[in-house]
C-alpha cells in the first residue's frame, strides 16, 4: 500500500491516519527520501508535514521484500 499526505498550507501540520486494521509489524517507508516510520499499534501513522511539504510512504509488513 502507498499513502501519500501533502502540505499546502504555509503552517506545519500534524496528521493522523488510519493504514490498518492492527499496525503490529508494520513500517511506513518513506519513497522520498532515507527515513522509516513506525505505524501504530492500533494501525494509526502519525506524521509532521512541513509547509510546503509532501511525505509518499509504502506501508510494508515483516516479511515484505522492498527495495529502498
Amino acid at each position: 500500500m502507498i499513502v501519500a499526505a501533502h502540505n499546502f498550507s504555509a503552517e506545519p501540520t500534524q496528521v493522523t491516519l488510519a493504514v490498518a486494521s492492527s499496525g503490529v509489524g508494520l513500517h511506513a517507508v518513506d519513497l522520498l527520501r532515507d527515513d522509516t516510520t513506525e505505524v501504530a499499534e492500533d494501525g494509526t501513522l502519525s506524521l509532521l508535514l512541513e509547509p510546503p511539504g509532501a511525505r509518499w510512504l509504502r506501508i510494508v509488513g515483516p516479511h515484505d521484500r522492498y527495495l529502498i
